[in-house]
């Protein structure tokens, strides 16, 4: 239960940092306001798609985590939030094993 704990601890922070690192500016929200290209809805599709079959293995290893940050830095606001949603969940109902190297 402990390593759950830190790998949900770890998991928040490396997104919380993901976040803050990508807060826009006055200049960049602006941008925010135009549609996305095609092209930018296909790879946060793909991303999402990526990311649920990194939950449907049912472990969560450094593999895992690493391969989740990079999907993660592609989505929009509202996509960041239902996968972090779904792996929290899937980390505390026991549906996804936490299989880190998470110092505890």
């Amino acid at each position: 239960m402990a390593q759950l704990h830190a790998a949900i601890r770890e998991e928040l922070a490396a997104a919380s940092m993901g976040q803050a690192a990508n807060k826009p500016s006055a200049t960049t929200a602006a941008k925010e306001d135009v549609p996305a290209s095609r092209e930018l809805v296909a790879q946060r599709r793909e991303a999402m798609q990526d990311i649920q079959t990194l939950m449907a293995s049912g472990e969560w290893g450094d593999k895992e985590r690493t391969e989740f940050q990079q999907k993660f830095a592609v989505l929009d606001p509202e996509q960041a939030r239902q996968a972090l949603q779904q792996i929290m969940k899937g980390l505390n109902n026991g549906s996804i094993q936490a299989l880190t190297n998470v110092p505890l």
